[in-house]
């Protein structure tokens, strides 16, 4: 199964089905992003705001591989998925990560 450009918090994500030979063996959930991920790069570093941290701590606990930095972010299950909507709560947060790591430390509810 691959799915492109599926709308998740006015993010463009896509699904894909992972095989070896005939038989599926997971999932990767694909966010290509268009802002530079210069924090995200630095995942280790202390620039990171701490609700990323915290975010992909909470995803990594869930099961989700994580590579972060460019061109984007990439999440992958280890186990394939049947039906896209049960892991739809896994790509909104998938989003909201990827839209707390763009917008970094400095940007707040007022600009």
């Amino acid at each position: 199964m691959t799915l492109e450009g599926v709308q998740v918090r006015g993010e463009s994500l896509d699904v894909v089905t992972l095989w070896e030979g005939a038989t599926p063996t997971g999932t990767r959930i694909v966010l290509p992003l268009t802002t530079s991920l210069d924090t995200a790069v630095d995942a280790a570093a202390d620039r990171m705001p701490p609700e990323a941290r915290r975010m992909i701590d909470e995803l990594r606990g869930d099961g989700l591989v994580l590579l972060i930095g460019s061109p984007g972010l990439e999440a992958t299950l280890r186990a394939p998925v049947d039906d896209p909507a049960a892991i739809e709560d896994r790509m909104e947060r998938i989003a909201h990560l990827a839209h707390v790591l763009c917008a970094g430390p400095s940007v707040g509810p007022y600009r």
